[in-house]
């Protein structure tokens, strides 16, 4: 049966199998590539329900799919990605798309281990319609999800012991009783074994619902959420409680929100923070890519009064081969501060990236922000990164990466902060080397230095990580070290520190994953010992 089907993809006209193609990808869950490291890339989707490690994800490029990326951890909206090798050149903001794992009996993996043939068929099955599967047949309910429990033990000379538990679930129900009415949830639950008076004081101390909400779609072409929910239209603004809606006709997309905010405190349900708005899109599709444009207003109050009304645009254009754009500003038309009102508009929260590929062993990417602060709820990065990216925030940053064997990357990227309120400007360098397959197979090597330099201090951070897959994707581990050098401005103190690490993890089961992870910090005072648990069951 197979051999068949490969004959009548042969024989098929070309234009049918690049318009199924092109239907293939529409159909696949969407995401947009938003950080890029060294070893992982990070995608975020609007959910990860029914997504897995090992599912991977492919580039739609000039009608073809193309598979660029492994899922290696997930997240609630979210997903820590290992690069496939002689994959395109990724850049921040590409949409890709989520499969399950390709047939290959090699895992990719942050090595990038040799590929011989990354071309992905789809195949086209001929067969005599059955009115029981047919478009018109009701959909039978879907339901995803994962269930997870983490334990981090710190063990400190100087601050005693302590222990901190996290459970997560994220369930997703698509087509509920064969109905155009689906959900899906994230929430957590943490404590500390210190906290307990407060989480009983306050439960949201501990609780947080990150996503609660139904979905109805009365065609093809409607969206309608109720509930907790986090548009990717207007990602800027964050969850909303309360009621969304879309329309898409034809290449534009219009919506609606009206809601409230989550409390700023905990993440509760906050009924004085009521914010409405509404917004329109619009994509276009070249041939290297596509170019999407949206404008948003929204009027955010507090009990009753206007807190903010504000313009949110955002434009990513990829129309030009091999390069790529994206700015986002945001617009105040109202705001009250200290009790006076000010009605003049004013441009603020702007952020400029282009990203340039000169061949396919070098690119370079230069940034300008100006934004204020963001609040992570949940990411993937280390404590050093964001130490890094916080000195960066305001300001330029730019970045190259470069190939120049098959087996070696090497990455350098420098930024410079300049904000008033500081004594001096914040400036860093960090450059690393990644070799692969360097000692043994399905293998990595990542050698790294930093050097910040703020008003406040100054100091440098040298690393180096061996990461090996042991089982084909079933098992690996990593080791690493780095040493940190530091001087106050303030005083002659410094501070020297040594940080080994060691992480394992382990696929049990299909769907179910271990991992353990321990970090320790030495200094001439003190020692600090950190251990990391996860077990993760998928459904």
């Amino acid at each position: 049966m197979k051999k068949l089907i490969l004959l009548i993809m042969l024989v098929l006209p070309t234009f049918v199998v690049m318009a199924q193609m092109a239907d293939t990808a529409a159909r696949l869950p969407e995401g947009r590539i938003s950080f890029i490291t060294s070893g992982n890339v990070y995608v975020r989707f609007a959910s990860t329900a029914g997504l897995q490690p090992g599912d991977t994800l492919f580039l739609l490029q000039e009608k073809k799919l193309l598979p660029v990326l492994v899922i290696n951890n997930l997240s609630s909206i979210s997903a820590a990605c290992l690069p496939l090798p002689d994959a395109p050149e990724l850049v921040t903001d590409m949409v890709v798309h989520a499969s399950k794992p390709m047939a290959s009996t090699q895992r990719p993996v942050a090595a990038q281990p040799e590929v011989k043939d990354t071309t992905i068929a789809i195949p086209v099955t001929v067969a005599k319609v059955d009115k029981s599967t047919s478009p018109t047949a009701p959909p039978e309910t879907e339901l995803t999800g994962r269930v997870s429990v983490s334990s981090y033990s710190n063990f400190s000379s100087e601050a005693g012991n302590s222990q901190r538990m996290r459970y997560t679930l994220s369930l997703g129900a698509k087509h509920i009783g064969g109905t155009s009415l689906s959900a899906e949830s994230y929430i957590s639950f943490v404590h500390t074994n210190k906290n307990w008076d407060d989480i009983k004081a306050n439960i949201f101390d501990g609780l947080k619902i990150y996503n609660l909400a139904l979905k109805y779609e009365p065609d093809s072409t409607w969206q309608i959420w109720l509930g907790r929910h986090i548009n990717p239209h207007l990602t800027n603004i964050g969850a909303v409680d309360g009621l969304q809606a879309a329309k898409r006709l034809g290449a534009f997309t219009v919506g609606a929100v009206a809601g409230f905010r989550p409390d700023y405190r905990d993440y509760s349900f906050n009924g004085h923070l009521f914010q409405a708005g509404a917004y329109a899109a619009h994509q276009y599709n070249g041939k290297n890519g596509p170019m999407q444009s949206s404008l948003a207003f929204i009027e955010q109050t507090n009990q009753g009064h206007t807190d903010r009304r504000f313009a949110y645009l955002q434009h990513s254009n990829s129309l030009v081969r091999n390069l790529f754009l994206f700015g986002s500003a945001e617009i105040n038309l109202y705001k009250k501060v200290g009790g006076s009102t000010d009605m003049s508009p004013e441009v603020s929260n702007i952020y400029l990236m282009v990203r340039y590929r000169f061949s396919r062993k070098l690119s370079a990417s230069a940034s300008y922000s100006a934004r204020d602060n963001v609040i992570w709820y949940e990411t993937y990065k280390d404590i050093v990164e964001r130490l890094l990216e916080q000195e960066t925030l305001y300001g330029y940053r730019m970045q190259i990466t470069y190939r120049p064997l098959k087996n070696i990357t090497a990455g350098v990227r420098g930024s410079l902060r300049v904000r008033k309120t500081d004594p001096d400007a914040s400036t860093n360098l960090y450059g690393y080397f990644t070799f692969n397959n360097l000692l043994v197979k399905s293998s990595s090597i990542t050698v790294s230095a930093a050097w910040l330099e703020t008003a406040y201090l100054s100091g440098n951070i040298y690393g180096v990580t061996w990461w090996h897959d042991l089982a084909r994707g079933k098992a690996s581990m990593s080791i690493g070290y780095r040493y940190i050098d530091y001087d106050f401005a303030t005083s002659e103190i410094t501070l020297t520190q040594h940080i080994p690490e060691i992480g394992f993890s382990w696929r049990i089961m299909r769907k179910l994953l271990l991992s353990i992870n321990y970090e320790g910090t030495f200094d001439d005072e003190s020692t600090f010992n950190r251990v990391y648990v996860n077990i993760t069951q998928r459904f």
